[in-house]
């Protein structure tokens, strides 16, 4: 698995990603990078993803769980559908937002939320400025 390109784009990473989903550090360790970087909403693209097995799954989770520790947001895009299936199967598509786009997936943060977070704003600042 590798991260084949990322995109910033209205203050979300998209990650479009390559090959076998199968080893979590290979996928966690760029995303501290980008954390440490500032970088708090992600969207993981799987449309060129080629296999999503138990150990896929485990390392999707734990770049959810390395991302929600830093106050983030992950969701999915362009997964194909027996990587769907699995997540139902698992329980995993009550936990993981999915979509059937990028675009889609980077439109659904919102974007007040996104610039607030971005300038560095705590919550009291985001809900004035949504009232």
């Amino acid at each position: 698995m590798k991260i084949n390109k990322s995109t910033e784009k209205d203050q979300c990473m998209i990650l479009e990603l390559e090959g076998d989903i199968r080893q979590k550090t290979l996928f966690t360790i760029p995303l501290k990078d980008l954390l440490a970087q500032g970088h708090r909403y992600f969207v993981i693209d799987l449309k060129k993803e080629c296999m999503v097995d138990a150990a896929g799954l485990g390392a999707l989770v734990a770049a959810w769980k390395t991302i929600h520790a830093a106050d983030g947001k992950m969701k999915l895009a362009r997964i194909s559908e027996r990587t769907r299936r699995l997540l139902q199967v698992t329980g995993l598509d009550a936990v993981f937002e999915i979509y059937n786009t990028s675009d889609e997936a980077m439109m659904s943060f919102s974007k007040t939320e996104r610039i607030g977070e971005y300038k560095g704003f705590g919550a009291e600042h985001r809900e004035r400025a949504c009232a």
